[in-house]
């Protein structure tokens, strides 16, 4: 987590100032912390779909035997199976990851999207604390569709990209 948050952490760009930058990096550790919270016991929330998802990554666990790899989404926890992690365990450090993963992807994406830290800060927390996000990983255990909110501000950015241009206008008002 340490050596992610200092990568991260020279990844912040702009003409923000150092302080700025640190409390930045804190409270987006803090959130995806937040948003983990219910993955740091030491068992899985009974989701509807969880059974489905961890029978999943054992057979991919075993595909990785066989050295053949048919989704990559399910890759980290059947590596994490692999190195004798029990099932459940990798499948909640994967979501641990993915919601660090989803805070930063988030932030960069509206900050570069509004061209404001602080606003990419905001929206960064009001979409990762978003209730269909956390009923999605919680309740309806669902990974393929954690694994697509997750990635979901990389389309919203990727539009703004082709629909704004960068000389048209300072912020983007089409969001």
């Amino acid at each position: 987590v340490v050596d992610v948050a200092v990568i991260y952490a020279r990844r912040i760009k702009g003409k923000e100032d150092e302080k700025i930058r640190k409390l930045t990096l804190i409270l987006l550790i803090g959130l995806a912390v937040f948003v983990s919270i219910p993955l740091l016991v030491d068992y899985c929330l009974q989701g509807s779909e969880l059974r489905l998802h961890l029978r999943r990554i054992e057979d991919m666990k075993d595909y990785l035997s066989e050295g053949r790899i048919l989704n990559i989404t399910l890759l980290v926890p059947a590596l994490l199976r692999k190195i004798q992690f029990p099932v459940q365990t990798a499948y909640r450090l994967t979501l641990i990851l993915m919601n660090f993963c989803g805070t930063a992807i988030a932030y960069n994406c509206f900050k570069d999207i509004f061209r404001d830290g602080k606003i990419g800060l905001i929206s960064s927390m009001l979409y990762n604390c978003m209730p269909y996000r956390l009923d999605v990983m919680y309740i309806k255990a669902d990974y393929g569709e954690c694994v697509a909110i997750c990635l979901l501000p990389l389309v919203f950015w990727g539009m703004n990209k082709i629909l704004v241009k960068e000389e048209e206008c300072k912020r983007s008002k089409w969001v």
